[in-house]
């Protein structure tokens, strides 16, 4: 880690040129041929994990997720840690998720656990409002070996505001109501609950755990962020139909009809409900 004529490393270097050339040809080729969304996201194991610090320091909007996987901290004695302190003391607008694992690599050099924990230390110090970080030590795992449980945590932890849990839903379905801005601060970008998994949440409430009246929150919430699905219309009109409340169930179908005059099964839901409403007056 001392040498200075390392022939392994001769072709190493130019960071910045590949930095250019991912941020103005490759990304942009990536953005044109595919479906993306504005944030991106950069895993990096050994070496390449030091060009995402690299990235990080020098780019930080490029991207905002960054997965490291024990990072070459040596090189150039330290280089990046050194480059950290100069960047991070004055920097208070980075946003960003960051993971960073570090294997044991006791017997080869103390200096590598070192160097990591100094970096994520000054990562937890740095002031800026939507910076996230976590560290972890896999002290079972070698350079070679940690890369896989490393990147299975690391995304478990990168994409964790993601998650919806049904069991805490069914008991709050105010968490749904809070999740897109849960996202926006946590993962920097806009999106909703997914409709189909809110179903199924809804589904799970109003059956299995007979909760008609936390079922209906969540199928209501659904409608009001997908007001033009017709599934989500005839959930609702289920759930009110289980809890008796027809009319409102009624305007479901009414509203389902209007999205889609054909609709035989809200044509005939909607009839089998006119007459109950008869048979009550």
């Amino acid at each position: 880690m001392d040498r200075e004529d390392i022939s392994a490393f001769k072709s190493s270097g130019k960071a910045d040129d590949f930095m250019r050339f991912m941020e103005n040809e490759l990304m942009v080729e990536i953005n044109k041929s595919f479906r993306t969304v504005p944030q991106s996201m950069i895993i990096g194991h050994s070496l390449g994990g030091l060009f995402a610090l690299h990235c990080l320091l020098e780019n930080p909007q490029l991207f905002s997720y960054y997965l490291l996987i024990d990072p070459s901290w040596f090189w150039d004695h330290n280089y990046i840690g050194k480059r950290s302190k100069e960047v991070l003391a004055n920097r208070v607008d980075l946003k960003a998720r960051i993971y960073i694992a570090l294997a044991n690599n006791m017997q080869e050099d103390k200096r590598h656990y070192q160097w990591g924990n100094q970096f994520y230390k000054l990562l937890k110090e740095n002031k800026s409002p939507d910076l996230k970080v976590d560290f972890r030590y896999f002290e079972d795992e070698k350079h070679l070996t940690v890369t896989i449980p490393a990147t299975y945590y690391g995304l478990r932890y990168l994409f964790e505001p993601y998650n919806i849990d049904i069991n805490e839903v069914t008991k709050d379905p105010n968490l749904l109501v809070n999740y897109s801005a849960k996202i926006k601060k946590e993962l920097f970008f806009d999106t909703k609950p997914d409709q189909s998994f809110v179903n199924t949440i809804g589904y799970v409430a109003l059956y299995d755990r007979q909760l008609p009246d936390i079922a209906i929150s969540i199928f209501e919430l659904n409608t009001e962020n997908y007001p033009q699905s017709i599934n989500v219309w005839d959930s609702l009109a289920e759930a009110y139909t289980v809890r008796g409340y027809i009319d409102k169930a009624k305007k479901c179908y009414e509203k389902i009809l209007t999205l889609s005059p054909t609709n035989n099964t809200a044509k005939t839901k909607l009839e089998e409900l006119n007459s109950k409403i008869k048979q009550r007056n």
